[in-house]
């Protein structure tokens, strides 16, 4: 997934929880932890193939 479509993802879900506030905080929270968890897994897969 690009940086891109990663940003767009990330808009749209914070525009559907605009009205609350720290719904938005823990969405952006789980979706920057995703990403970090699918490098490391991007990583570890590639040690693997290697």
């Amino acid at each position: 997934m690009t940086s891109a479509q990663k940003q767009e993802e990330e808009h749209k879900v914070v525009s559907e929880v605009e009205g609350i506030p720290w719904m938005k905080d823990f969405i952006l929270e789980c979706i920057t932890n995703l990403y970090r968890v699918s490098d490391v897994m991007a990583a570890e897969l590639d040690k693997i193939k290697e």
